[in-house]
């Protein structure tokens, strides 16, 4: 057996990495094949049902009977011709993905496979054994590919189940089985190609990488041109774009056409030989010219310590950054000798609390640092932004048709101020008391965690009210007090500011958790404006691309889905009529799951009840079904009690974090 081919599988089987790559890539690929199986039964199911419905309306009653529905149409054979397409679609899809994966871990397993031999010098010792440097090279790509092997042997149950459903030709297998294995023959070629022209592990890697993004780009435009071009495609462009092994699998077991205007001039069979051909093509003059590289030393890196040039740039970078430390340092002391308090508001008057704490953080809020020219000419910006919503607000009150949708606007961006004011107060609270040499003072006082903890959540909303006192006061003035005034009702404006408040207060919690882990006031911040905008943001973006709340009350419903003209289908795929009741109900379950949303409870809340006797159904139902006085609020509640649980729980781990930095 060659020594390095035991050596590396011994090596690669040692290494918990490589169990962990096994597992995640297998829990990978069973919850994409799970995702893939539901909405390929689903679309399987609803076209069933769909061509049954227009075939049965397009038989006349001359030549239709039971029999003949019976026939063509029973319940095994529209569930054999469903499990059939999900079957078809499901292998497609991990076939495509396999190959993806395979063109990804391949050159990544090769990459480092000469560079780490070169980089600990034991290549050179390799040159003077008995084997030959093919030898060696052969080894190291017998590994790798036994490797890959294994892992494609944990994914065959998985290609099992689309097996059983059926719809999926022994050809096809066969194609899709050469493809994957050409595709990992190939991309550990290339690992192996830039491994053999690298010094370091971590410079072959990175140019692995950027070769195959490069190869996968130029792939793609050469497959788009292929496409869209109405007058023929130049024979470069068939060998790009197939000789990529992923376009390759997507354009051989796909049934869509490969050119929007016609059949192209080369049949798929011949797409399929051409691609193979240039793989295995390509595979061995990557693997020659790897043999080839690697029995040489290379040349001494261009750019290295004891180069002249490199030495004078790096000379050079350095005085730069002793001058900039210069100058900060300089600036720093300008600014301690004239005073770093710029301007304090005068609210001495109005700030008088008896927590002695509480009434420093307030305060502090109101005086200005003297900064540089960037920090001046960002709060004069967000002085002038401020002026003009709060003019541009003012002036929307007097105009009693846009009053309301002026009023929704106002308070959409009270919130959003707010929040954007609390991840800066609160995520730099406990921070600025470490990089300011003030915690130390703080822990001896008489003040117990939980007044502490207090005193910081309510000082950035205290700050805050102050600061907004203009925009409250305007308010009022969007309340529609009469039947003859436009604007919003009393009742949702209150629930609306309730919101708002709540909500401020869980993203103010947010933040002094933030701050008690952060190691500067800079990091806090940025953590608090992250998290914030993952949970308002990034959980509405996976839910419309995924759909996750309509999965989830579809199987709070039983697994029932129904399409955009709110028709019902069951797990068979058989249409069962509108249920309304249903519709409604689905409607408030949705919505209370995403009560949690600030955004979606004050649209809920401020949004009028809609009375149109024909809102609930018409001809091109798309669930717009009004909410009602109850289901407004339900999600109001709903919305408030998680809020209110989530600021309980992160004031109490920072007490309990501060209670730990006290006793330590």
């Amino acid at each position: 057996m060659n020594p390095i081919l035991a050596r590396e599988i011994r090596a690669r089987f040692r290494d918990k990495r490589s169990f962990w790559l096994l597992f995640a890539l297998t829990a990978l690929l069973c919850v994409v094949a799970a995702w893939i199986y539901n909405d390929a039964a689903v679309r399987a199911a609803q076209a069933e049902a769909q061509a049954r419905s227009q075939f049965l309306a397009s038989q006349s009653s001359v030549f239709y009977n039971d029999s003949f529905q019976d026939t063509y149409y029973s319940p095994y054979s529209a569930l054999a011709r469903q499990a059939n397409a999900t079957g078809r679609e499901l292998f497609r899809a991990l076939a495509l993905g396999n190959a993806l994966a395979w063109l990804l871990i391949a050159p990544a397993l090769t990459a480092t496979a000469l560079a780490k031999e070169r980089e600990r010098g034991l290549l050179e010792s390799l040159w003077l054994s008995p084997f030959r440097i093919r030898s060696q090279i052969a080894g190291r790509m017998a590994a790798t590919l036994f490797f890959l092997f294994i892992l494609q042997l944990s994914a065959l149950p998985i290609y099992g189940i689309a097996l059983l459903l059926g719809g999926v030709s022994p050809g096809e297998v066969g194609v899709a089985a050469t493809l994957i294995a050409a595709t990992a023959l190939v991309g550990a070629s290339g690992g192996m190609w830039c491994s053999a022209r690298s010094h370091r592990p971590a410079n072959a890697l990175g140019a692995t990488f950027f070769v195959v993004s490069v190869w996968s780009a130029a792939a793609y435009f050469a497959q788009q041109h292929i496409y869209h071009s109405f007058v023929g495609s130049a024979a470069w462009h068939y060998a790009l774009a197939f000789s990529h092994p992923v376009f390759l699998m997507q354009s051989v077991l796909s049934d869509a056409p490969l050119n929007r205007f016609g059949p192209l001039p080369i049949s798929r069979e011949d797409l399929l030989r051409l691609g193979l051909a240039l793989q295995i093509a390509a595979s061995v003059f990557l693997l020659w010219a790897a043999t080839r590289k690697a029995s040489v030393p290379l040349p001494e890196a261009r750019w290295q310590e004891r180069n002249p040039m490199w030495q004078r740039w790096r000379a050079r970078i350095e005085a730069q950054k002793a001058e900039r430390k210069r100058r900060e340092e300089a600036a720093r002391l300008r600014e301690n000798v004239a005073g770093a308090l710029l301007y304090e508001l005068p609210i001495e008057r109005l700030v008088r609390f008896r927590d002695p704490l509480l009434s420093r953080e307030v305060k502090s809020r109101f005086r200005l640092r003297a900064g540089n020219r960037m920090v001046s000419a960002l709060r004069f910006g967000a002085f002038i932004l401020a002026g003009g919503f709060w003019l541009r607000a003012a002036f929307s009150t007097t105009d009693a048709p846009t009053r309301a949708e002026s009023g929704q606007v106002f308070i959409f961006g009270l919130w959003g101020c707010g929040m954007l004011a609390m991840s800066v107060m609160a995520g730099s609270s406990f921070t600025r008391e470490r990089e300011s040499g003030t915690w130390e003072g703080l822990k001896l006082s008489l003040l117990r965690p939980a007044q502490i903890v207090r005193s910081k959540w309510l000082a950035p909303l205290v700050a805050f009210g102050y600061w907004s006192a203009a925009g409250w006061i305007l308010v009022p003035f969007y309340i529609k007090w009469s039947a003859e005034r436009t604007g919003i009702d009393f009742l949702p404006m209150m629930g609306a500011i309730a919101i708002i408040v709540f909500s401020l207060g869980a993203a103010c919690a947010l933040g002094l958790y933030v701050s008690s882990r952060a190691p500067h006031s800079a990091a806090g911040t940025s953590w608090t404006l992250a998290i914030l905008l993952v949970i308002l943001a990034g959980f509405p973006a996976l839910d419309s691309i995924g759909d996750v709340l309509g999965r989830i009350t579809n199987a709070f419903f039983g697994g029932r889905t129904f399409d955009r003209y709110g028709r019902f289908f069951d797990q068979d795929g058989r249409a069962t009529g509108i249920d309304m009741q249903e519709l409604k109900w689905r409607q408030v379950v949705k919505s209370s799951l995403n009560a949690y949303h600030p955004i979606s409870a004050l649209q809920e809340v401020l949004n009028e009840r809609e009375t149109q006797p024909d809102h609930y159904y018409n001809h091109n139902l798309v669930l717009g079904l009004p909410r009602d006085d109850g289901t407004k609020v339900l999600n109001f509640l709903l919305n408030l009690t998680q809020t209110a649980a989530v600021t309980a729980l992160m004031l109490h781990l920072v007490a309990r974090r501060v209670r730990k930095i006290e006793e330590a």
